[in-house]
């Protein structure tokens, strides 16, 4: 058995220091806050023996002052204390480091304050009288509890703001309509449609309505994971369960533990994977990577794809069981090309964000049927992308055709997500002025601004005379030319 010697208290009993050799296996700091002594020394002493790092103060206000100068994990105060008891400690605590996890000690007969501890913030309790193992518990799940909400952070990017909706269409009225009907229930949800139209959001909505609101939302997309990846991301794995498994790892269902867990393109996971999964759905439980202990969770499933996966079912690429676990609801969102009128709204909307705090630019009326005329096949993130683009490029004026297609990025042959791969679509007035406005821009240079068109010559030289621009080509530094169709 380990020698424990008594610890040498610094001035003012701030911090402990231990001689035992034990190493800090955790980089987590401990500080006990109690009036008597004895405990101080005792909860110093078990705390350095398990390898973390223990501060002590013999009241709240030198616990404070600890506070202000250390980076504190866990404090474990005594209820009754002179000058700020716990039930003060706390409070103070949890305005200025709302972060730090507070354990609460109480008598046993001073249950009711341990419940109001709990109330206030308090992490847990520890009733007196109470053995060694029963207080390095505490203090073990309180620390895997922190640890989970940092890897939570981690992934999530900590919390997060849901854009506005914009939804000036029935189609779009009915999916939040769907929304708003399956947040409170707890059943799995399956989001549907094209690549950019905001699935993620809709999830992300369904969290925020639901009773779940407070626990984690955690994403994972499954496109961006091979298979010999996916299963440690969402099941952990235990140290030494394969090459390059040097710690123990936390996999995403853990971490969605009583809340959210949105799989992100979901017609990518693999088919041995998804077996798995259809376990977790069914009974919510499963084993680490490696490991035999049965982890149970409280877990909702929201699944997108952009896929067709009752085709996927048919041709065997997607398990059919699985598919019938998670489409309890169906929610489809529509493509923006299907969506006109929330174009405008949403252009004005990305505009007003892009543009916040600055003077306040428009659209004119010609960029106006730019974006209804074009079919948008990157949905609403292409119109995003597109409007930001636009702002960076307009230099405080309004957005006109000359902003919205930046000739820098297309001469540059910078993919730029505003493309015209099918000029017929667009409205004759408004391919005029694209055309004459590229024309002039490239000094009547066919091959440069066919390409910036992304047509051929050909197509090129047929629309000039089509639309009769060889007039303006003498014409073109005149600014009432370009005016013309406006």
């Amino acid at each position: 058995m380990a020698k424990i010697r008594r610890y040498e208290y610094q001035k003012g009993n701030e911090k402990v220091k231990s001689n035992n050799k034990s190493s800090k296996k955790e980089n987590i700091s401990i500080l006990v806050v109690d009036d008597d002594e004895y405990i101080l020394d005792s909860f110093s002493q078990l705390i350095e023996l398990k390898g973390y790092t223990s501060f002590a103060a013999e009241n709240g206000k030198k616990a404070l002052a600890i506070l202000s100068k250390n980076k504190i994990d866990v404090i474990i105060a005594d209820m009754k204390m002179p000058e700020m008891d716990g039930m003060q400690l706390l409070k103070s605590v949890k305005e200025k480091h709302p972060e730090i996890n507070v354990i609460i000690i109480t008598g046993y007969g001073s249950i009711d304050d341990a419940v109001e501890a709990m109330k206030r913030g308090a992490s847990d309790y520890i009733l007196k009288p109470f053995s060694p193992d029963e207080i390095i518990l505490k203090i073990v799940n309180v620390c895997k509890k922190k640890k989970r909400q940092v890897k939570i952070e981690e992934i999530t990017g900590g919390k997060s703001h849901l854009p506005k909706i914009v939804a000036e269409t029935d189609t779009m009225k009915e999916v939040l309509n769907d929304v708003k009907i399956v947040a409170p229930t707890n059943a799995n949800v399956l989001i549907t449609g094209e690549t950019g139209v905001g699935k993620d959001i809709i999830a992300r909505l369904i969290h925020i309505n639901s009773k779940r609101s407070n626990q984690p939302f955690i994403r994972m997309n499954c496109v961006e994971l091979n298979e010999g990846v996916i299963e440690s991301e969402l099941f952990g794995h235990k140290k030494g369960s394969f090459t390059g498994a040097v710690s123990e790892k936390i996999g995403r269902l853990e971490l969605a533990d009583k809340g959210t867990l949105f799989l992100d393109e979901v017609g990518d996971i693999p088919l041995s994977t998804q077996k798995k999964l259809l376990r977790v759905l069914e009974h919510m439980e499963f084993e680490r990577v490696g490991g035999t202990e049965t982890i149970r969770i409280d877990v909702r499933v929201i699944a997108a794809t952009n896929k067709n996966l009752s085709r996927a079912v048919k041709k065997k690429e997607f398990r059919r069981d699985f598919f019938y676990r998670l489409n309890t609801v169906v929610i489809n969102i529509p493509p923006l090309r299907e969506r006109n009128d929330d174009i405008l709204p949403l252009a004005d909307h990305f505009l007003t964000r892009f543009t916040e705090g600055e003077k306040r630019i428009k659209f004119t009326k010609e960029v106006k049927n730019m974006l209804l005329a074009y079919s948008w096949p990157g949905n609403v993130r292409e119109l995003k992308s597109t409007v930001e683009r636009a702002v960076i490029f307009s230099k405080g004026g309004d957005i006109d055709l000359e902003r919205l297609f930046s000739e820098k990025d297309s001469l540059d042959d910078v993919e730029g997500t505003f493309t015209i791969e099918c000029p017929t679509l667009i409205l004759d007035d408004v391919e005029k002025s694209l055309l004459l406005k590229v024309l002039s821009n490239a000094r009547w240079n066919i091959q440069q601004s066919a390409r910036v068109l992304k047509i051929s010559r050909t197509t090129l030289y047929e629309k000039i005379r089509k639309y009769e621009l060889d007039s303006f080509r003498d014409e073109d530094n005149n600014p009432e030319s370009l005016n013309k169709f406006s």
